[in-house]
């Protein structure tokens, strides 16, 4: 197993269990695959924020850049700028993160974007800050061409502890 397949482990791909996961990610997750509507992924413009006006300071907008391969924070709602201790957007995910790694974090993104499908993150972890995160986060992918990712809407559903 590759470093990348590891950084996969326990991270869900599938709506099996659906039903299990908690609402607001529930919600997102069906808003999202009701605006595909029949497609791969939807585009950016099917997407209203105000549809979802509650889940905003928690959403993030990340660009996806091929050539080289990078994402950029372009979006990022003000409840993730009070957690993270700074506004990560114009910057890129390697440099300005939030998660248990780099390597996690750039895993999470690059599998969106390959495979052009969503990912739900459960996993607890340790932040760069020192804080133990748990809950969840939700990675769904967008398509102006409906065959390449060029943005990722993520969703934080995480509650933050410090130790």
């Amino acid at each position: 197993m590759g470093a990348r397949d590891r950084a996969l482990y326990d991270k869900i791909t599938t709506t099996d269990g659906i039903d299990g996961w908690t609402p607001m990610i529930r919600t997102l997750y069906q808003y999202w695959d009701h605006k595909r509507a029949g497609r791969l992924m939807p585009r950016r413009a099917d997407i209203d924020p105000a549809d979802f006006i509650n889940h905003l300071p928690h959403i993030l907008l990340v660009d996806v850049h091929r050539n080289p391969d990078r994402f950029t924070y372009r979006v990022v709602g003000t409840g993730e700028v009070k957690v993270r201790g700074r506004d990560p957007t114009g910057r890129d995910v390697a440099d300005a993160y939030y998660g248990p790694s780099r390597e996690d974090a750039l895993s999470c993104y690059s599998f969106v974007r390959d495979n052009r499908a969503f990912l739900l993150d459960p996993e607890p972890f340790i932040g760069p800050d020192g804080k133990y995160n748990q809950g969840e986060v939700l990675f769904l992918p967008l398509s102006e061409d409906g065959q390449w990712v060029n943005r990722i809407l993520v969703y934080v559903n995480v509650t933050r502890i410090a130790w």
